[in-house]
């Protein structure tokens, strides 16, 4: 759905978590309307707002949001166990949730279940140097620094990534 893309991207720009919450808040609402597009799209995009409000709740350091959210989208995830992009979805959020608590063994293998998600990828690295895997996380920033794909998540992450790299080269 395109409404509730919309609200998702734009929550991602948010600097101040309210607002983040409130957009994501409508683009769930869009998705629960009636609408003529198959369930399981529906349900994808379900999954990315989920995902993202996992993100934002951890930015915020709302870990009962993120844990409650991340519940949900797990029970999305077991309902449609065939679904790549839902377990995708789970699987960055749990890792992101797994990094924040310092778990990062589980991080890595959460996120290495969604490896082609600028998000994720750039938690991955971070989950990679703080679990000892040097050489995983250097071929990963590399290949994150490189990315150059369409989407929302490459916009947020891949920019800020690049500074960060060159800043840390000079």
């Amino acid at each position: 759905n395109i409404e509730a893309e919309a609200y998702r991207s734009m929550s991602m720009y948010q600097l101040e978590g309210a607002a983040s919450l409130s957009l994501l808040a409508k683009a769930e609402a869009v998705l629960k309307q009636d609408h003529k597009i198959p369930q399981s799209l529906l349900n994808e995009e379900l999954a990315a707002v989920l995902r993202t409000r996992v993100e934002r709740a951890l930015a915020d350091n709302n870990s009962e949001l993120a844990a409650a959210t991340l519940k949900q989208l797990q029970t999305l995830a077991d309902s449609n166990d065939a679904d790549g992009i839902i377990a995708n979805a789970f699987h960055g959020a749990a890792g992101a949730m797994a990094l924040t608590a310092g778990k990062f063994a589980e991080a890595v293998n959460h996120l290495e279940e969604d490896d082609s998600n600028a998000i994720s990828m750039r938690a991955l690295v971070a989950a990679y140097t703080k679990n000892g895997q040097q050489g995983n996380a250097t071929r990963l920033a590399a290949k994150l620094s490189a990315l150059n794909v369409p989407l929302i998540e490459q916009a947020v992450v891949v920019p800020e990534f690049r500074k960060q790299r060159a800043a840390m080269a000079s």
